[in-house]
């Protein structure tokens, strides 16, 4: 499913991309095929100055893609063959070369080649080469490969490789990034990046190397660095760290922490606990060599009235020597009465633990617990080590909890 949003995402920009109003029709199709060519700006002559209202109404006239300018003044559209300094255009500049300088342009600015510079678009940046400086576009900005920053109101579209920045409200688009990408949708690299990734939904690459920060996904295929995502991390292998709201996916990932962790040479089991208030848990804990996701649910049996009780947390595996080890935990535990009231215990515990048969481990270990009783009774705690409460509603005590679980 993620594969599929990726392809999505790079067919949409790219219909986005071809879509691009293009004023180049001023140019008859001779001129389109020398285009392709993108004969070097040097070949036309030099100009100091061209101003003009509409091509071909010009200092330049229809021969205005011959010249290279130093400045260039137009007060609708304009078109030459190079500029080396400044073009300023109300609607449109069409530069069938290359641009060195700053280009502004109130709609949109094309560049057949390549630019070093500048350029400031209302609405579409394009340069069919390379551009090394800045480009600004309301709506979309288009380069072959970039080195410095691209910053679009919807889309910013590298087709080959990133060098810096890419900031846009909707989605980056880049064959390999190395820099930073920021977009308020998603970034899309279909080769590599090394830097950082921040995505309001999605962040997808092949191969990512330093951070990557979505809402909702992060989808890479080796990580080397860290992945935190608001719902889910995928990759295959992951050197660094995972940490996803609700699951991270893996084939080997030491350092995954997320409610649900499948990890293909981690490890995952299932068990049953019971601690000092006497509540029984069902257990579920899954991550890689080192850390892990756990959730529980289960009764609590020591009050009057059964309480519902669900867990989650984190853990830590510390080996010790052979079969034995330590594994240190971070849990949260909720109690509820079937109605409004929920009794809410935070805990730290330490658990030395003995796996025999090779699947089946059994632990035991001591607890500090801090919790919120609303319920105005001790029949759960009443050995509490502190509480500022005289009704003993809350406070910190020592505990213990137990239990065996099978990993598969």
């Amino acid at each position: 499913m993620i594969s599929k949003i990726h392809n999505a995402l790079l067919a949409a920009c790219f219909l986005t991309a071809i879509s691009v109003p293009q004023l180049a029709a001023a140019q008859d199709a001779g001129d389109q095929e020398s285009d392709k060519a993108q004969a070097p700006a040097a070949a036309c002559t030099e100009r100091l100055a061209h101003v003009g209202f509409i091509y071909p109404i010009s200092t330049n006239g229809l021969d205005a893609k011959a010249y290279t300018n130093i400045f260039s003044f137009h007060a609708l559209a304009g078109v030459s063959g190079g500029e080396k300094a400044f073009c300023l255009s109300g609607l449109t500049s069409i530069i069938k070369n290359d641009a060195v300088g700053a280009q502004i342009a109130g709609l949109s600015n094309h560049i057949g080649g390549s630019t070093i510079g500048g350029q400031v678009a209302g609405l579409v940046n394009q340069v069919n080469g390379t551009t090394k400086g800045a480009q600004v576009a309301g709506l979309v900005n288009l380069s072959k490969a970039s080195t410095g920053a691209q910053v679009g109101g919807l889309v910013n579209v590298s087709a080959r490789r990133t060098t810096g920045a890419q900031v846009a409200g909707l989605v980056n688009v880049s064959g390999e990034m190395t820099g930073f990408q920021v977009a308020g949708l998603a970034n899309a690299d279909s080769r590599n990046a090394k830097g950082a990734q921040v995505a309001g939904l999605v962040n997808t690459v092949n191969d990512a190397e330093g951070f990557q920060l979505s809402g909702l996904v992060n989808n890479s295929k080796n990580v080397k660095g860290f992945q935190f995502a608001g719902l889910v991390n995928r990759a295959k292998n992951v050197k660094g760290m995972q940490l996803a709201g609700l699951v991270n996916v893996a084939d080997s990932s030491d350092y995954a922490l997320g409610v649900v962790n499948i990890i293909k040479n981690g490890e995952k089991s299932f068990g049953l606990s019971i601690d000092e208030t006497q509540t029984t848990l069902v257990t579920f804990r899954s991550g890689g060599r080192v850390l892990y996701g756990i959730i529980g649910l289960g009764l609590n049996f020591k009050s009057e009235d059964p309480l519902m009780a669900i867990e989650a947390g984190y853990g830590a595996r510390i080996p010790v020597y052979k079969n034995f080890r330590l594994s240190a935990e971070a849990v949260c535990m909720s109690l509820n009465n079937w109605g409004e009231d929920w009794y809410i215990k935070s805990t730290l515990r330490l658990l030395p633990s003995y796996t025999f048969a090779h699947r089946v481990q059994i632990y035991a270990g001591p607890t500090i617990n801090f919790l919120n009783n609303p319920f105005g009774s001790n029949e759960l705690v009443n050995n509490y080590l502190w509480s500022p409460s005289a009704s003993n509603t809350y406070g910190l005590y020592i505990g213990v909890t137990g239990g065996i679980q099978v990993k598969f």
